[in-house]
């Protein structure tokens, strides 16, 4: 007993897909991540510099001063 299938139709048959939906809960944090404006990743230099010498005041304090 052999199966013949036809070339046309192994062709042009298209596989179903079934896809299950997914009904979650809308987040609570909306489209917070989504909208985001290239304003907000404006890296301020200076700022930077200012922050990196505060944290190296900051651990060179702790240097001198360790915890028993």
């Amino acid at each position: 007993m052999s199966i013949q299938v036809s070339g046309a139709l192994s062709q042009n048959a298209k596989p179903k897909v079934i896809r299950r939906t997914a009904n979650f809960h809308p987040s609570i944090w909306g489209d917070l991540f989504i909208n985001n404006n290239s304003e907000d990743k404006v890296i301020h230099v200076g700022e930077v510099e200012e922050l990196k010498e505060e944290v190296r005041r900051d651990l060179l304090a702790s240097a001198g001063h360790p915890s028993q």
